[in-house]
């Protein structure tokens, strides 16, 4: 029948920096914690290699769910996550 691939459009400026700051605050929560990746993913039930890309900014927009999961696992709301993100997405774009 029909088969066509669904594409993403390439990630604007915005989401770039929103992505990268999103991970950068993980990141620093978990190893202010002394969490390892793989305790995060154990205590999240999120994978080590979904963490990784967005502790490292490989992923623009991270799913909703997938990142109240691991703030939930470090201890923090979505609130307490993303105001430092906004305030330091506009120092990376």
């Amino acid at each position: 029948m029909y088969n066509k691939r669904m594409s993403r459009k390439p990630a604007t400026v915005a989401e770039l920096a929103f992505g990268k700051a999103v991970g950068a605050s993980l990141a620093e929560r978990r190893t202010s914690l002394g969490m390892s990746g793989a305790d995060l993913a154990r205590q999240s039930g999120v994978s080590l290699d979904s963490i990784r890309s967005i502790e490292t900014g490989r992923v623009s927009n991270p799913g909703l769910y997938t990142v109240a999961l691991i703030a939930h696992a470090v201890g923090i709301t979505l609130d307490q996550l993303v105001t430092p993100v906004d305030k330091r997405a506009d120092t990376l774009e």
